[in-house]
């Protein structure tokens, strides 16, 4: 009778999970809604299983070498090489960043060790919690590499009050081996995928609309279009998911160029969509010939990504304007091969614009930055003034591994408050329920080979979903916490909840520090923000004024700041400081006038390409006036006197039926920015 019961229940849980729309809603959970968003080319996947490997080998030196005591310290240096990527430099200077990170944890790590538990300890700890604040003065990266070193040499406090029978020479030599090895692996150790996505990616691209071109007009060509199309949508996504901006030597050569291609495709393949258009209505032997020279510098293009220089011809283009063809076909044929030229430029003369070489600083140069900004050094002292009150507290309440809540203060810290509150909250729930799966499979798995399956799983993911959103790292992370001291201690229980109230403080020392000490919301960087991309305007206008040689390096500025401006009026709509909630809505649309102003300066820049020479003194003046009026919205932002006129009263002088109606309509969106300002925020 029981087992008929439990054979229909059986059947029943089987039809249910094989159901062919739970199975289809699965899918479309797990890979459409999120995978895909965050690691649509399994980037973060391939560099996630490079990591582990060199976790592999650098556990497996640092065993035969030092034996097992040490061991945590070259796994976890070997994953903290790997947490450092996303550098805003080139990839020539990573291995400087990684070197320094190494030699700085190597060395801090016996300044941290002696002082355990010492008074003492709060200076280097202050010293240090400063230099990651004002470090931003001189490389916008080397405030990643000075945390994750503070975060070591915590560990190096708390692990010397756990093993004090172990020499801290052999802690030092272990994370040397660990940086090591990962330094090698990650920088000169490269998988297939790695070196040659871009290269198979994108030509099999060019192939694609080199089949457009040689279907135009036929019914095949709907098809190709179609399955190219869905081609270009797919690459963008994997582009632009979050883990393509892992920063890895052989993970995609030259991101930004790579996007940069991407879409100089999609408006050939746009292009193409309107020559067919034409084709349809129109067959001769001139237009078979611009059709096979067309499909030919297609495929030309792709020696592009196998280190050649690309045969392009344009005897159809002359061939069509000598024998007076139509004038919509020679337009047509003029935009695909300002296209195609553009493309062979970027791969040689500028490609030089998408290396972003860091400039190096002087003393001076940063004492001038911080008296225009002060605030990185405002920052400083708020971040040295939550660390030193944070580890005193711990030592006048004789709290056991104080470090614990300084570690809780260096996790949550953040220029912005409102980005505290944010990462605090997915914090403590991510921690929360990894703390509860933890303490469960532990219960379930105890002295079982399971739970170290489990735990190096974990480990795995812990590196993997970096690029995820931040709750579901910390639940990992913390999963993986709790399996590491079920591992060692069999009171792990107690253990895990006396760490997670340390670092439960730690979160609030860091919110109420962040509110008394120089508060600082994403309203207050708002308006710097906008002067910043006002800025990269102008200077982009005039660099089309004086040459074009940095055009793409100013293009490459002005999208980040974008960016940024962007994910700064996101956060400020949460926040609800400084402004009306009526007027952080409007800054939507401000943004939305900042892309079209940014469309319509890059169009222009393509159509300056070829600009005839007889029109560079009128182009200059028309360039000049759209410049002044960028700096004249910089100086209203500042307070400053400033002249601006909404009239255009004849000021453009090139009346050119291509360039005047960009210059007109960038005219129109400076207006608009100009009532925004004087009209919504008074200035």
């Amino acid at each position: 009778m029981h087992t008929a019961m439990y054979r229909r229940k059986w059947r029943l849980l089987q039809k249910i999970i094989m159901h062919p729309h739970l199975l289809s809603s699965l899918h479309n959970l797990v890979f459409k809604r999120f995978i895909y968003v965050y690691d649509a080319g399994f980037f973060g996947l391939i560099y996630a299983i490079k990591a582990m490997i060199a976790l592999c080998i650098s556990g497996a030196i640092c065993y035969a070498l030092l034996g097992a005591e040490v061991l945590i310290w070259s796994v976890m240096m070997a994953m903290y090489v790997f947490f450092l990527n996303g550098f805003r430099s080139n990839k020539d200077m990573d291995w400087k960043y990684l070197v320094l990170f190494v030699g700085f944890v190597c060395a801090l790590i016996p300044i941290f060790g002696i002082w355990e538990e010492s008074l003492w300890l709060i200076i280097p700890s202050m010293i240090l919690a400063f230099g990651i604040g004002i470090s931003e003065v001189y490389d916008s990266d080397l405030p990643k590499v000075l945390t994750l070193a503070l975060i070591n040499a915590l560990v190096a406090n708390i692990y010397a009050g756990s093993h004090p029978e172990t020499p801290l020479w052999q802690c030092v030599a272990a994370a040397f081996i660990g940086g090591g090895v990962s330094i090698g692996i990650r920088l000169f150790i490269s998988f297939g995928q790695y070196g040659r996505f871009i290269q198979t990616q994108f030509v099999a691209m060019l192939f694609e609309l080199s089949m457009m071109s040689e279907n135009l007009g036929t019914k095949d060509y709907d098809t190709i279009k179609t399955q190219t199309l869905n081609h270009i949508s797919l690459l963008k996504s994997k582009l632009t998911s979050a883990s393509a901006k892992i920063k890895d030597a052989h993970l995609i050569k030259n991101h930004k160029r790579a996007l940069f291609y991407l879409y100089k495709l999609e408006s050939v393949c746009y292009v193409l969509d309107l020559m067919n258009y034409y084709f349809l209505h129109h067959r001769s032997t001139l237009l078979l010939s611009a059709q096979k020279e067309m499909t030919k510098n297609l495929n030309e293009l792709s020696h592009i990504f196998y280190g050649k220089k690309p045969s392009i011809t344009k005897q159809s283009l002359h061939n069509a304007m000598e024998s007076n063809a139509d004038s919509e076909w020679i337009n047509a044929l003029k935009i695909f091969y300002s296209k195609i030229e553009s493309f062979t430029r970027v791969s040689s003369l500028q490609s030089q614009a998408f290396v972003e070489n860091t400039t190096p600083k002087s003393l001076k140069n940063m004492r001038d930055s911080l008296t225009d900004n002060p605030y990185p050094l405002f920052y400083g002292i708020r971040y040295a003034g939550a660390i030193g009150i944070a580890m005193f507290f711990a030592q006048f309440f004789q709290i056991n591994h104080g470090a614990w809540i300084a570690l809780g203060v260096v996790t949550m810290m953040h220029p912005n408050i409102g980005t505290i509150k944010t990462n605090g909250k997915d914090s403590i729930l991510g921690s929360l329920i990894g703390l509860l799966l933890g303490v469960g499979l532990v219960l379930v798995a105890w002295d079982s080979p399971l739970l170290y399956i489990i735990f190096v799983f974990n480990l795995f993911l812990v590196v993997y979903f970096k690029t995820y959103p931040f709750v579901l790292w910390s639940l990992v992370f913390m999963l993986e916490f709790v399996l590491m001291f079920a591992l060692v201690d069999n009171n792990f229980i107690e253990l895990i909840a006396y760490r997670f109230g340390d670092i439960l403080l730690g979160f609030l020392f860091a919110f109420c520090i962040s509110k008394i000490l120089y508060p600082r919301y994403s309203a207050d960087e708002l308006l710097p923000q906008i002067k910043l991309c006002l800025e990269y305007f102008g200077a982009l206008t005039l660099d089309l004024e004086d040459s074009q040689n940095k055009v793409l390096q100013r293009q490459n500025k002005l999208v980040r700041s974008l960016d940024e401006l962007s994910i700064l009026i996101e956060q400020s709509q949460n926040d609800k400081k400084l402004y009306s909630p009526h007027i952080l809505k409007l800054f939507d649309t401000l943004m939305q006038d900042f892309y079209h102003l940014k469309e319509a300066l890059i169009l222009l820049c393509e159509k300056l390409a070829d600009k005839e020479k007889s029109f560079d003194s009128l182009l200059k003046n028309d360039l000049k006036a759209l410049r002044l009026r960028f700096l004249m919205l910089c100086a209203m932002i500042e307070s400053q006197p400033y002249y601006f006129k909404t009239d255009e009263d004849d000021r453009f002088l090139l009346k050119d039926e291509h360039i005047y109606p960009i210059v007109r309509e960038i005219f129109e969106l400076q207006n608009r920015l100009y009532d925004f300002l004087h009209t919504t925020l008074g200035k």
